[in-house]
């Protein structure tokens, strides 16, 4: 008797552990059981309605997501049910990948009532753990701060890297209300350097900002150190680092382009090279005088002088800020139409403006610009977006810039009536020209404007053709551009106080003065206008000073 006691706890046992570590491997999560009794679901929105009908309709944050009326399939969301008879409905929501909903919903008769359920995806809890300790865990390309996460029921790629181990990759699949546990063990990474890059091809050591400068960086899979050394082609060492123990992956020196004495090194090809042990990394770069880093305002067409996008070229990976406010003051004949109520006085509105531009290749460049009309009812913004595609040709009196830009616009209201002028609305093409004889800089802007009056599609046969010249006079310290403009104007954008009915080939002239001001080593500038925009019953005069900051 004693033996099959002792054999019958052997048994209990075995099984009583074998449950624990199943619980342990594939353990349901706390608080995520739907089930139960369904509550009450209060609506939203309540409206009455006539002759004691009902009207009821399910919204959810999930699309598509199936609608049961006591176990009646009646729809997907969103869904309007009408003339229900009044009374108590059991109402359940279903998707797949989507925990299900339940709810009791009362419909009363002479009310339109609109109710709402959220849905949540089926999730689970994973842990993760790794060796060595401290390694960065990425799930699906994000990064997690937290060692134990709740993940979408579903497959799921996974890593752990820490420097100086090779990474590690797992496919995992999260089932719902499940807990699992997650684990890496990483193998020590051999020590080497790879990926040797420079910032530019060719730069500008006289310049301001990030184009005076190149940057070189390459990748370390372990601790170690290294020496960059930076050569002319006559092999002569123009510039040298010493690198502290890599600490991470990613390094990086800047250089000035000036060599030990402090002088700026001459035009020609140069070589980088990193070397750490028995390892060497090589690349050429140029060092080239005659790139220039032009004084220029952001206008809706790109980088230019005034409100004319230019053909001159900004430095490859150049990167600018610029903001600036100012005051339009107007006058402007009492036939003229206005989409503002406060017409009197001459003070018109107050701009402010932000732009951004980046130059990700040494012949394009992105543009973004948002504007705000202070003090104008309901404050219209512009926003704004261009790429302008510029190129050179060298000769030897001077340069030969051409290039076309793109460009598309939007704003909340009609604004600088009686309209027919190119403002920054509108889908645009432009051709460029310029000429850079040094100091002297002359420009030609042609661009064609689709829906210039707001932006929209809807515009009828709205369309401008705007033609400018630009001069601009640059110096180390100033630079100071003039800048003229005329307007022609074909169609109608059939605003009601749109009165255009015929085409005008001299609709509006644009003039103006840029202004740069140049702080000595600063690699941001003062900026300030003054311009014009004349029709023939309607004068506006804009004054805005700002700032413009170089990266």
């Amino acid at each position: 008797m004693k033996k099959y006691l002792i054999v019958f706890l052997m048994i209990a046992s075995a099984g009583l552990f074998a449950q624990t570590d199943a619980a342990q491997n594939s353990m349901p999560a706390a608080n995520l059981d739907t089930e139960g009794e369904p509550q009450i679901l209060q609506s939203e929105k309540i409206q009455i309605i006539k002759n004691n009908k009902t009207k009821i309709t399910i919204r959810s944050n999930v699309n598509n997501a199936a609608v049961f009326l006591n176990g009646q399939f009646e729809g997907n969301t969103d869904l309007t049910i009408n003339d229900l008879p009044a009374g108590r409905y059991s109402l359940r929501l279903e998707k797949q990948g989507y925990e299900p909903k339940r709810y009791i919903i009362n419909v009363r008769g002479g009310q339109e009532e609109t109710f709402y359920v959220e849905l949540t995806k089926y999730e689970g809890y994973v842990t993760f753990n790794s060796t060595p300790e401290n390694c960065q865990i990425s799930v699906d390309g994000t990064t997690i701060s937290s060692q134990t996460v709740l993940l979408q029921e579903g497959e799921h790629t996974v890593s752990a890297r820490r420097f100086g181990y090779k990474e590690e990759k797992q496919t995992i699949y999260v089932f719902r209300h499940t807990y699992q546990v997650v684990s890496f063990k990483l193998e020590e990474a051999p020590f080497n350097i790879l990926n040797l890059k420079t910032s530019r091809s060719a730069f500008n050591p006289s310049l301001k900002g990030t184009g005076g400068r190149i940057k070189f960086t390459f990748y370390a899979t372990n601790r170690g150190t290294a020496t960059v050394t930076i050569q002319d082609r006559m092999s002569n060492t123009v510039g040298s680092f010493e690198l502290a123990e890599f600490t991470t992956w990613n390094q990086s020196v800047t250089w000035d382009g000036r060599d030990s004495r402090g002088l700026i090194c001459g035009d020609g090809v140069y070589t980088v090279s990193v070397d750490s042990g028995d390892r060497h990394l090589e690349q050429t770069f140029t060092i080239d005088s005659t790139i220039k880093l032009p004084s220029v305002t952001l206008t809706p067409g790109g980088s230019g002088i005034g409100s004319l996008p230019q053909a001159f070229r900004l430095p490859e990976s150049t990167c600018i800020l610029e903001i600036s406010g100012g005051a339009v003051l107007a006058d402007i004949d009492g036939t003229v139409p206005l989409y503002r109520e406060d017409s009197e006085g001459t003070f018109y509105a107050s701009p402010l403006s932000l732009g951004l531009l980046y130059c990700p290749l040494e012949f394009l460049e992105l543009s973004f610009k948002g504007a705000l009309l202070l003090a104008y009812p309901k404050t219209p913004g512009l926003i704004t977006g261009a790429a302008k595609f510029a190129f050179r040709n060298r000769m030897s009196s001077g340069d030969l810039d051409f290039g076309f830009t793109l460009r598309a616009g939007r704003t909340g209201a009609g604004t600088w009536e009686p309209y027919g002028a190119d403002t920054g609305n509108g889908l645009s093409i432009g051709g460029l020209l310029g000429w850079d004889a040094g100091i002297i800089y002359t420009g030609f802007s042609s661009e064609a404007v689709w829906y210039s009056t707001a932006g929209t599609d809807n515009e009828g046969s709205d369309f401008v053709w705007k033609n400018g010249l630009a001069l601009q006079l640059n110096t180390q310290a100033v630079s100071a551009g003039l800048w003229g403009a005329l307007n022609s104007s074909f169609g109608n954008s059939r605003r009601i106080n749109d009165l255009r009915d015929k085409n005008d080939w001299t609709r509006a002239v644009e003039a103006g003065l840029d202004l740069h001001i140049k702080p000595f080593e600063a690699s941001f500038m003062f900026n300030a206008g003054v311009s014009t925009l004349l029709f023939e019953k309607a004068e506006y005069l804009k004054i805005t000073a700002g700032v413009t900051v170089i990266f």
